[in-house]
């Protein structure tokens, strides 16, 4: 049963990893080859799709060697194309049949309604700075918090004269747009996280050189504190370090007896993406070394023996695995993660005078999930 229940997290969790690490990042760039387009130039099918880690409702530019030509975004998708709402055109002669261009992920643009903050506006009559666009003539109620083309891009998208040019595709008239929440990036280094595992580890319990099989699965709980570098501008802004403490308790398959243990440690967290976005899953893998506290509970004194007794002990321990984590915009979070686990811990023994050590290996795979808060 646990085996089974192991498995179909790994299969899960190996799933949300893979359509993850797919998705474009921002300012990922991507060749792309326009396949059909609408009379008005304002819906393209290009020959790149989810295979290609483009999703439904990504931003982008489209851009050849002397400059930008459009704005667009991803109004539908399948592995290999996708449609997209043109709502900027730069160029218009750029947007053609066979065209060979380049795109790259954007940020949804934000539009004001103020004259006095737009760029257009300050600028002198007669020129005009960045793309031909002139975002004041649309009407107050027509703007948003972020650039749309000008009609709606559900109307340009359900609309036949739109649309004839494309017709010939998979995509049908009749689909809506899947709009997603779009991603931010918090400005909050530090994290609390608590979680709670179940492991499977299995080792030996050396007992005055007679070693007998341990094997202990049973449920762990952790708390961790998560340390973030939001401000770097290199690699580093990838990392995270954590400080962590974790407790388990359960029989050791040792005759009666049961193993807890107390573990104090640190791990250092790489992140596929830039950790602190919000509203998209980010890979992780983690290494982490920490030391042990353990106690061996009504454990036979020596090999056969019906007497017992209680031991108290220290050790270290490390892990090595991965994961995926998802925060809010309110800085509230989820992770799952899996990895496998390492400890040995000894306990120091005096008899006849003399002193002797045990030592209890155990080493196994673990499957936690958890939660977390940003501040």
């Amino acid at each position: 049963m646990t085996g089974r229940l192991l498995k179909i997290l790994s299969i899960s969790l190996i799933t949300l990893l893979s359509s993850s690490v797919l998705a474009l990042d921002i300012d990922e760039k991507l060749t792309f080859r326009i396949l059909q387009t609408s009379s008005s130039k304002k819906t393209i099918l290009m020959n790149r799709g989810l295979e290609d880690g483009l999703v439904i409702g990504d931003h982008a530019k489209f851009f050849i060697t002397t400059g930008v030509f459009a704005r667009a975004v991803c109004i539908k998708a399948t592995p290999s194309r996708s449609v997209w709402s043109i709502y900027r055109i730069v160029k218009p002669s750029e947007i053609q049949r066979d065209k060979v261009a380049n795109l790259k992920i954007s940020s949804p643009v934000k539009l004001t309604s103020d004259r006095s903050k737009s760029l257009q506006a300050t600028f002198p009559a007669g020129r005009q700075m960045g793309e031909p666009v002139d975002i004041n003539r649309q009407a107050p109620e027509q703007r948003s918090a972020y650039s749309q083309p000008s009609k709606s891009m559900s109307e340009s998208f359900d609309e036949e004269s739109e649309l004839d040019a494309i017709k010939t595709t998979s995509f049908s008239s009749n689909q809506t747009m899947s709009k997603p929440t779009p991603s931010k990036i918090l400005d909050k280094n530090m994290a609390l996280n608590v979680s709670a595992g179940f492991n499977m580890l299995s080792g030996t319990y050396d007992n005055v050189g007679v070693s007998s099989d341990a094997e202990l699965s049973t449920l762990g709980f952790a708390g961790e504190f998560e340390l973030f570098f939001p401000k770097s501008q290199s690699f580093l802004q990838k990392f995270s370090l954590k400080a962590s403490v974790g407790y388990y308790s359960g029989s050791n398959g040792i005759s009666d007896s049961t193993s807890s243990s107390i573990d104090f440690g640190g791990a250092v967290n790489f992140h596929i993406f830039n950790p602190l976005a919000t509203n998209r899953f980010i890979p992780y893998v983690e290494v982490g070394f920490g030391l042990s506290m353990t106690s061996l509970n009504e454990i036979p004194q020596n090999a056969g023996s019906s007497t017992t007794e209680s031991l108290s002990g220290s050790g270290t321990y490390m892990n090595v695995g991965g994961g995926i984590k998802y925060t809010l915009d309110s800085g509230f979070g989820f992770y799952a993660k899996g990895d496998y686990f390492s400890s040995s811990s000894t306990f120091s023994i005096e008899t006849g005078g003399s002193t002797v050590e045990n030592t209890i290996s155990l080493s196994g795979f673990r499957a936690i999930a958890g939660a977390y808060l940003r501040f």
